[in-house]
């Protein structure tokens, strides 16, 4: 995997600082995200949608874009270069205006930068394929931590809070654990909501609920482990040391075994390895065949569903620049 070099250890230094609770004198919003309402479904029989409808989703974006980069998440010093990259892009499916109701898909991704390099890594590549809110022209878009009454507000805190979280976590082990625990609050408080994404019992194992258990209960703490292990250890010695690098991101795949092995329904395991995939295949494609053949061996025991995809690694393939 060969990286660009790039000075950008101000940021990791930065972030390292803010991890022990040191801070600089700029203070801005942690968030850089790019927000998008996709209405595309919406227009059947290519009938586009009326310009009444347009503008209330064109403000419904323009809404949740400022909740999301305009609100202060932490009491943490960010400087405008230290913005965590991330997309949060919601897909509508159907609009019931008689109950206001709006289901959709909602699919997030986040990227931090590796050490040393222009290259940025995944973070958090997860679609939630079923969001249902209720939402009616000029409803507040707002959220506060400990008042949660709208599913639509409190699903984007709560994807702002796992973001931040496994941002901190990458930089210092167990570095998230005040966004988890932001995160695990919205999830106690929206139990009083209707929407069943918020329950233990709903039957979709990759629901809020879960997700947040996945970060926060102690019997999982290899989570974190994983985060710090890969992009810390792994990723970020990887332009001065390669193949000490592959070593550890070994090492944090062995761990995933430890997730895979304990059988529950935590999904820990989708939630790291589909942000990795295609990461994967290119630090392992460049290397020897008995190291191909081990990453292999691991890759099938841990995510077996993505083995066609890792079938690549066997053959040459271009490297991550």
């Amino acid at each position: 995997m060969k990286l660009q070099t790039r000075i950008i250890v101000p940021i990791i230094v930065f972030y390292l600082f803010l991890i022990n609770g040191l801070g600089g004198e700029i203070q801005a919003q942690e968030l850089n995200c790019n927000v998008q309402i996709n209405t595309a479904q919406l227009s059947k029989d290519n009938v586009p949608l009326t310009p009444n409808d347009k503008k209330f989703f064109e403000n419904l974006q323009k809404s949740l874009y400022t909740l999301i980069n305009e609100r202060k998440w932490s009491s943490l010093n960010v400087g405008r270069d230290e913005k965590i990259e991330c997309s949060m892009i919601l897909t509508i499916i159907s609009r019931n205006l008689q109950t206001n109701t709006i289901e959709g898909s909602l699919a997030i991704q986040a990227r931090r930068p590796v050490f040393n390099s222009s290259y940025n890594t995944s973070t958090l590549n997860f679609i939630e394929p079923k969001f249902v809110f209720q939402y009616a022209e000029f409803d507040p878009v707002e959220f506060y931590d400990n008042n949660v009454t709208s599913t639509l507000t409190a699903t984007f805190a709560f994807y702002s809070y796992l973001i931040l979280g496994i941002h901190f976590d990458s930089f210092g082990n167990n570095g998230g654990k005040l966004f988890f625990d932001k995160a695990q609050n919205i999830v106690n408080l929206a139990q009083s909501l209707p929407e069943k994404a918020w329950k233990a019992t709903e039957k979709n194992q990759l629901n809020r609920y879960w997700i947040s258990e996945a970060f926060t209960n102690g019997n999982y703490k290899v989570i974190h482990d994983i985060i710090y292990q890969y992009n810390r250890l792994g990723l970020d010695q990887m332009y001065e040391n390669p193949s000490e690098a592959r070593v550890n991101i070994f090492k944090a795949l062995e761990l995933v075994k430890d997730l895979v092995q304990l059988k529950s329904t935590i999904p820990s395991k989708q939630l790291f390895m589909e942000s990795k995939v295609d990461e994967i295949i290119n630090i392992f494609s460049p290397v020897s065949k008995e190291e191909k053949q081990k990453i292999m061996t691991l890759l099938l025991e841990i995510d077996p569903s993505n083995m066609p995809k890792y079938q690549k690694i066997m053959t040459p393939s271009s490297t991550l620049r």
